[in-house]
């Protein structure tokens, strides 16, 4: 992957004695520079320790870190979107200036839709959120690579009705939900959303584009079903992804993700206290006696829950597909799903 550094090139002496500080970019065994726009003199550069020294340091080396920063970031957005497959080294320079300097990528945004997307999915921090808008990107890539085309190069006038059309059939066959290839051009409409709203563009495909969701069957759980699976007898391995399930039914219908990452303090006074991830709205859930056993079994050491403790990369979503497996082998297309849906049902 392409590297980035500091370099005063002193192979190119200006008339006042000075050279030119640039970014030097590397990738797959070549070289390219972007220039800083900042020239300095030889003794105000260590060499070792590629730092600006002398009176006025400060003002240069702040402003060289900030381009060097907003290089290196460009660099690892490039590698999340694929964006400098098949380019030469000469194609990743124009690249990374045109998404780091901000009169050039403003102006690629003004008509680019490639340009604009990697700015969205960079405000995506949300890690959940940031990888439905990746998938999102990549599914893109791959439909534009099918039609022989480099996405990079979609602007916002090529995403047209037509467009869509195409790419909800070429997305049919490879996933058969209706509802999960929606999430991709909903994600498109939000893109194009915030570059209207942003003055970037007039062009809108969705103004008279209906995405249609398709319905889903109702996944509940009748009371009685639910005191069915608590009693049941089950594998030992799979003691802890029905106490995952009841436990997500008696805090009202807690997410499986939020359930996971609950911490030590979420426990106070009887009751859960948690900021739901997803909107960040704060819950107060009453642990009944029922829970609080649950709890007690799998008190855990970072988490208050031991369930995903073990799980070091997307704790939550690795323990959910686990659950989920072992959750259908017990009750036919059992998931945690039906925990949230049981609640709200029974409840109401």
């Amino acid at each position: 992957m392409a590297t980035a550094k500091l370099y005063l090139d002193t192979r190119a002496r200006k008339r006042d004695g000075t050279f030119p500080l640039k970014v030097t970019v590397s990738h797959r065994g070549q070289s390219a520079y972007i220039p800083l726009g900042v020239s300095l003199r030889a003794e105000q550069w260590d060499k070792q320790r590629q730092r600006v020294i002398g009176s006025d340091r400060q003002f240069w080396q702040d402003y060289a870190d900030s381009r060097l920063l907003s290089i290196r970031k460009a660099i690892a957005q490039a590698k999340e979107t694929g964006a400098f497959a098949g380019l030469t080294i000469g194609g990743v320079r124009d690249w990374l200036e045109q998404h780091t300097d901000p009169e050039k990528m403003r102006q690629a945004q003004r008509e680019n839709f490639a340009a604009w997307y990697a700015h969205v999915l960079g405000q995506h921090t949300r890690p959940r959120t940031h990888d439905i808008y990746l998938q999102t990107w990549k599914r893109i890539t791959e439909y534009e690579a099918s039609r022989k085309r480099d996405a990079l190069l979609l602007d916002f006038a090529d995403i047209s009705r037509d467009w869509l059309d195409g790419f909800f059939i070429w997305l049919a066959q490879r996933s058969p939900s209706v509802n999960a290839r929606n999430i991709h051009l909903r994600n498109i409409r939000a893109v194009f959303n915030s570059a209207i709203d942003e003055e970037l563009t007039t062009h809108y495909p969705f103004r008279k584009y209906k995405i249609r969701a398709q319905a889903t069957a109702h996944r509940t759980l009748t009371p009685l079903q639910l005191r069915t699976i608590a009693a049941m007898p089950v594998e030992p391995h799979q003691r802890k992804y029905r106490d995952a399930f009841l436990l997500s039914f008696l805090l009202v219908g807690i997410n499986i993700g939020d359930l996971c990452t609950l911490e030590p303090d979420a426990l106070q006074n009887g009751r859960i206290v948690y900021h739901r991830a997803k909107t960040g709205k704060l819950y107060s859930v009453k642990a009944e006696e029922e829970a609080m056993q649950i709890i007690s079994q799998y008190r855990g050491v970072t988490r208050l829950l031991s369930f995903a403790e073990k799980c070091h990369r997307h704790p939550y979503r690795a323990f959910a597909a686990r659950c989920n497996h072992n959750l259908a082998k017990m009750f036919p297309s059992l998931t945690t799903y039906w925990a949230r849906h049981s609640w709200a049902t029974i409840a109401a």
